[in-house]
């Protein structure tokens, strides 16, 4: 598996730079109906794929006992959570 690093900056309320932060991102394979199934839930959900993926990811990880600290780096955008 491939990863990109990147550094992302958060903008505070004001519109400043507040810190920054590394992020990485992955390839994930999916094939066409998984992918349409994906993209229906997060329709339903009000939400976006990424934010299904995160929720999905963080849910795998409470499952095997750790904890749920995969975070959406752009912030909470329109999340509803599927906890």
């Amino acid at each position: 598996m491939r990863s990109a690093k990147r550094q992302k900056s958060a903008k505070s309320a004001g519109g400043g730079e507040t810190e920054r932060r590394e992020v990485r991102s992955y390839l994930v394979r999916v094939d066409p109906e998984g992918m349409r199934q994906l993209r229906i839930l997060a329709a339903e959900l009000d939400s976006t794929l990424q934010n299904v993926t995160i929720d999905a990811l963080n849910a795998m990880l409470r499952s095997h006992g750790k904890p749920a600290i995969v975070e959406n780096p752009r912030g909470p955008r329109g999340r509803p959570r599927l906890s």
